[in-house]
């Protein structure tokens, strides 16, 4: 590669972690993911698989299955290391994926042994393929299936640890849909035909520079963001563009303040309960849904349902922002701040919360309407909550799942 060029080459999992040793740079943010960013992640993911699977398929099989393309990452090569400029939040959660399945698929007649892509050893020094000396511990005890105490540990630590038993707890109904056997192919599946596309720079001032334009300068705009320019594009008037862009920012940073991704998130919640009328069967060949569509990219199928949801004049992409956006997003931060504080008057989202139930956000915003006032917002918001506390506590004590993906289709239905 010649100096200042940009390349950019498609590789599958088992290419990812294959004979390579990644480094996270200095000005990257810590591990973020929560546990619904990882429960989301690997739903698609099963979802993608299970709708090529077949019981009767052998391994051959998995070859002509689709792949899945799992977005972009940015990598500078340094000093033997590929020092991650964007991308670290996807690889490390698949790292903690890889590690998972070893443990599921371990002892079963021609499994893979996946160790090699999550450490290697070298001169009898074992070091892990994303080489973070504060992360060693926990890698190792996650690796050893040994419990860790998180407490007093970097912000990145305790997620990492919390996230990999979320893994457990998502992967858990599916595993057992499988059985052990059948989890092989899905290994396979993920190693040969999950793709992502390594984006290299060739020096440190590049990496600097394309990890500012992706991240400060907003030249790779996010869904968020292309949402925005689509509605405000059909709104005519110069005045009430200006007033609903400054309206849109504000509640974005309002958002953001609670929650990294909790813009994403509310409109990703908001659209999916008041919109969407179809979800992926989880059967060969099946194709994705207004919700799965919603979950991957809301501002591509708001241009593409606009009639639908009853845009269809400059009015109404003003009042879907200026009315709707904005009450609805107000009810979604009072649940987020409910979610924290067990003194408030939503008690029972909190214990929800609490226990992991990541997907009530989705019943509670659906009963809810941009016109309701406060008392039917809480006496709605009570209601929701409590029949959900009381439909997982029957889930417990029959001793079934209520994980994202065991639970998702039945909140999708309510």
């Amino acid at each position: 590669m010649s100096v200042n060029e940009l390349v950019g080459t498609a590789l599958t999992v088992r290419q990812l972690f294959t004979g390579r040793k990644y480094r996270v740079e200095y000005y990257q943010r810590e591990y973020t993911w929560n546990k619904s960013s990882v429960a989301e992640l690997l739903d698609d993911l099963m979802s993608r698989f299970l709708s090529l699977y077949e019981t009767e398929h052998d391994r051959k099989e998995v070859s002509n299955y689709r792949s899945y393309f799992l977005g972009p990452i940015v990598t500078n090569p340094t000093n033997g290391y590929r020092s991650l400029v964007d991308g670290q939040q996807r690889l490390t959660t698949l790292m903690l994926l890889l590690i998972h399945l070893n443990h599921l698929t371990k002892g079963i007649d021609g499994a893979e042994n996946l160790e090699p892509l999550v450490y290697s050893i070298r001169f009898g020094e074992k070091t892990f393929n994303i080489d973070e000396p504060e992360r060693e511990e926990v890698m190792n005890k996650i690796l050893k299936g040994e419990s860790f105490d998180p407490r007093d540990k970097s912000e990145s630590v305790r997620r990492i640890y919390e996230r990999s038993e979320d893994i457990v707890d998502v992967l858990a109904p599916f595993a057992e849909e499988l059985k052990r056997e059948r989890l092989v192919l899905f290994v396979d599946w993920l190693l040969e035909k999950v793709v992502l596309v390594e984006i290299k720079t060739t020096d440190q001032d590049m990496a600097l520079e394309v990890f500012e334009t992706m991240n400060d300068r907003g030249m790779r705009l996010s869904s968020t963001d292309m949402l925005k320019s689509f509605l405000l594009s059909r709104i005519k008037d110069q005045q009430q563009i200006e007033a609903t862009n400054r309206l849109w920012r504000s509640r974005v940073t309002s958002l953001t303040d609670l929650d990294n991704n909790a813009d994403f998130e509310f409109i990703k919640v908001w659209l999916r309960c008041k919109y969407a009328d179809s979800i992926r069967e989880r059967k060969k060949d099946a194709g994705p849904g207004d919700f799965d569509m919603i979950g991957t990219a809301f501002h591509k199928w708001v241009r593409d349902n606009k009639e639908a949801i009853g845009l269809r004049n400059p009015g109404d992409y003003h009042r879907f922002v200026n009315n709707d956006f904005k009450k609805m997003s107000s009810r979604y931060m009072q649940l987020i701040r409910a979610t924290r504080n067990d003194d408030t008057d939503l008690e029972n989202v909190f214990y929800n919360a609490a226990i992991g139930i990541t997907l009530q956000n989705l019943p509670i915003m659906a009963a809810v309407t941009p016109d309701d006032d406060e008392e039917t917002f809480l006496l709605k918001a009570k209601l929701v909550a409590s029949y959900l506390d009381i439909l997982v506590a029957r889930r417990i004590v029959s001793y079934w799942n209520y994980g994202y993906s065991t639970i998702v289709y039945m909140i999708f239905n309510l």
